[in-house]
């Protein structure tokens, strides 16, 4: 499902958060993300699945922590566009790679909700099949996210997020995991 060397490097990323006492403040997420996205003159609307990791900088302030964090996701649901502007040469569009990296900044409203702002690095790859050809489209693009999450537990989040990067609007569900 996902690229084995990132799925590695994710798993090796957890193992050695696992293995110091940094583990504290790091957290592992899974989310669904659905994506608008204008590729090659192309739109979609596309679906992806994520896993990611994140460590909550300690700082003095109680209301407002940076937590760096990466996410890798792969697509879910297709798209059928058009190609050239006709109806009738059908594209299937799918997402290959779904990368993010971002830094976070949240602020704590109460005990067990709070907002957050992001700027990302993000690569999405796209490809575009038809008449037995297959080809992709990868882009690295800067964006930003905002959102908002709610702890039923010390260790858990619940977190809904709407971002934009490159021609691209997503609207993202999280289930945020804290050791």
């Amino acid at each position: 499902m996902f690229s084995n060397n990132l799925l590695r490097i994710f798993l090796a990323c957890i193992m050695g958060f696992a293995g110091n006492n940094v583990y504290a403040r790091t957290s592992v997420t899974m989310g669904y993300s659905d994506l608008s996205t204008k590729v090659q003159s192309l739109d979609a609307s596309l679906s992806a699945i994520t896993i990611g990791l994140a460590y909550e900088i300690e700082n003095t302030s109680t209301y407002f922590t940076l937590v760096p964090q990466i996410l890798i996701g792969k697509g879910v649901k297709n798209d059928t566009a058009e190609v050239f502007g006709f109806d009738v040469v059908p594209a299937k569009v799918s997402i290959e790679r779904y990368l993010v990296m971002s830094l976070r900044g949240n602020f704590a409203l109460s005990y067990s909700v709070y907002l957050f702002a992001q700027p990302v690095y993000t690569n999405l790859k796209v490809g575009v099949s038809n008449f037995g050809e297959n080809n992709s489209d990868s882009d690295w693009s800067i964006g930003y996210g905002i959102g908002a999450g709610f702890k039923p537990t010390n260790n858990i989040s619940l977190e809904v997020g709407y971002g934009k990067f490159d021609e691209t609007d997503s609207v993202t569900g999280t289930f945020r995991f804290r050791f």
